[in-house]
């Protein structure tokens, strides 16, 4: 009873301040604060674990895919090093090779991802695997040039740069951070995630999209738990880091939304164990296509006999909106008790307005229940096979959706 007299006098009496309350926002994380109204990049979530299924298998001619990006109803890759200045359009359901385009003007040295801007592609020649590289670079290449299917050649621009904070260039130390394999475009400017080799960290860096001779700005650095690859950045603003954790070569990704205007690491951070090297290979290349939806591609690994490949994400599961989002705004429910252990009890339901309710995990997966009616507005549900975490009991009423946050002890 004192638990529906204080969730009433939350809904009826609601504190109106105008100052903001920092926390966690988001209601799938661990430590959410329905209270909070601007997200702290507080928010943590428990360990997850992702199976992106598998697509097709990649042309002969991307034996490694090293970057990815979408465009033109194609997605588009290019090898990394020791091979030509080709990039390749191919196709998302086939993985067919349609388009391949040589750029005549630049010799591969190590190319690692590719992003594109409104108008332009570019390509990442900064892989820098010994630490000794001063030719740092960025491919510009712009759209037009590649109008037309008789296009097989292409000039590029060039944007030239340098580390702030690199002084050796020896090659000394295997375990350097100046590395790089990711790239994103945003604001208008072009975002460089490093792939440090000595402490799971990632370092972002900032450079201008015009050609010319920079310095790389440093903005900030987050840890990550492995080596980045590849880079996405979605319409609505999300980062998308792939990478893997030496020494087996473990498969991750890093999400990143819902942050304060650049400082793209400040929000949210959720990190997603995504199988093995078996199920996935060696993750170089990643890409948006439309909405949270993409592609992840794989280079071959000779050592397991893998060929490259690619396979499809959705993130929607992980990511849902905050904007007038509470835990329950719908007067009279009750949800008891919380936490919860065997049996889970939903009291105040008008069944005559209920359109559906269900279970759902921290990553919106929903659950097979047993539940049985006690009366006309409760139900009870039986939780026994529910291993402990956080769970959302989610309803919908006269076509109005709602949702409670609950936890399994």
């Amino acid at each position: 009873m004192t638990v529906r007299i204080l969730f009433l006098l939350a809904v009826l009496f609601p504190i109106v301040s105008l100052a903001q309350l920092l926390g966690c926002t988001d209601p799938l994380a661990q430590n959410y604060n329905p209270s909070a109204t601007q997200n702290d990049g507080t928010c943590t979530y428990a360990a997850t674990n992702v199976v992106y299924p598998m697509v097709d298998f990649l042309g002969s001619e991307i034996p490694e895919s090293s970057g990815l990006e979408f465009w033109d109803n194609l997605l588009w890759s290019h090898n990394d090093s020791d091979n030509s200045s080709k990039f390749y359009g191919f196709d998302t359901i086939t993985g067919q090779t349609i388009k391949s385009i040589l750029v005549e003007n630049s010799p591969q040295i190590d190319w690692e991802d590719m992003t594109k801007d409104p108008t332009h592609f570019y390509i990442g020649d900064f892989g820098n695997n010994a630490g000794t590289r001063t030719n740092l670079k960025v491919l510009k290449i712009p759209f037009d040039s590649l109008s037309g299917n008789a296009i097989d050649t292409v000039n590029a621009e060039f944007i030239h740069f340098s580390y702030p904070d690199q002084t050796d260039f020896s090659g000394a130390n295997p375990d350097h951070n100046f590395d790089c394999e990711a790239f994103i475009f945003f604001n208008d400017s072009l975002h460089l995630f490093s792939k440090n080799r000595s402490n799971g960290y990632t370092k972002h860096y900032r450079l201008p999209t015009q050609p010319g001779t920079y310095v790389a700005t440093f903005v900030d650095s987050v840890f990550v738990d492995g080596q980045v690859t590849s880079a996405a950045f979605s319409t609505d603003s999300i980062l998308f880091l792939i990478g893997y954790k030496p020494p087996a070569y473990s498969p991750f990704a890093v999400v990143f939304w819902d942050y304060q205007q650049m400082n793209l690491f400040s929000g949210n951070k959720r990190r997603l164990q995504l199988g093995s090297v078996l199920t996935m290979g060696q993750q170089e290349g990643v890409s948006f296509s439309t909405g949270k939806k993409g592609f992840i591609s794989s280079e071959q690994v000779t050592a397991l006999n893998q060929a490259s490949r690619f396979f499809s994400f959705d993130l929607s599961p992980l990511i849902i909106s905050t904007v007038g989002l509470t835990e329950n705004t719908h007067q009279g429910i009750n949800v008891f008790p919380n936490p919860f252990q065997e049996t889970l009890l939903i009291e105040g339901l008008n069944l005559d307005e209920l359109d559906l309710y269900q279970l759902v995990n921290s990553i919106g997966t929903k659950l097979a229940i047993s539940s049985s009616l006690i009366n006309t507005d409760s139900i009870e549900i039986d939780t026994k096979n529910l291993t402990p975490g956080i769970y959302f009991f989610q309803y919908i009423i006269n076509g109005q959706s709602y949702q409670v946050k609950i936890l399994k002890d």
